[in-house]
């Protein structure tokens, strides 16, 4: 499985994934029984990331942060 594409909006990492390679990557995690989470999140998440340090923790250590909509 290939690494997506990581693009960094106000300080937060977002993975660029197509919805097929979000499940395929789900299954594999299903497959691997392993912990692991994804975040579902937007430019808002990053602006109050920017002045929450859990909320900035909880994004940072995500295995998968994904856009959540198209500004």
């Amino acid at each position: 499985m290939t690494e997506p594409r990581t693009v960094v909006l106000p300080g937060v990492p977002f993975h660029d994934f197509r919805m097929v390679e979000v499940l395929e990557r789900i299954d594999a995690i299903i497959s691997s029984r392993q912990p692991n989470y994804f975040v579902s999140a937007n430019l808002d998440f990053a602006k109050q990331a920017s002045e929450d340090i859990e909320l900035q923790r909880i994004l940072l250590e995500a295995d998968q942060v994904l856009c959540d909509g198209a500004p």
